[in-house]
């Protein structure tokens, strides 16, 4: 591993560490395991990755939709203001919380 790829995950553990919003993911630890392996432990979500969610229910209603993407855009939002680079979001790392799933 390039001591780039190793700043760049750190500096994105960091990130996610400092970030305090319901839209995102609670931090637990970081770090390095034997063999060189990086990695990050966050809160596991229930509730339905978006891809699953559109499969299951299709498009949705356009307030359904609204509001998904104000979450998508406020967890985005907040972790692009504390600086990270790399934050990215797709229909399989995008959760859904509301009536059909279970949240915090």
């Amino acid at each position: 591993m390039t001591p780039e790829i190793r700043g760049r995950f750190e500096h994105e553990a960091r990130v996610v560490a400092g970030l305090s919003t319901r839209a995102w993911q609670r931090f637990y630890d970081s770090g390095e395991i034997e063999g060189g392996a990086l990695y990050i432990v966050m809160e596991r979500l229930l509730g339905s990755d978006l891809e699953t969610l559109l499969a299951r229910r299709g498009a949705g209603t356009p307030r359904e939709v609204a509001r998904l993407a104000r979450q998508a855009a406020s967890a985005l939002g907040a972790a692009h203001d504390a600086g990270s680079c790399t934050a990215t979001s797709s229909p399989r790392t995008s959760s859904s919380f509301g009536a059909a799933s279970n949240s915090r």
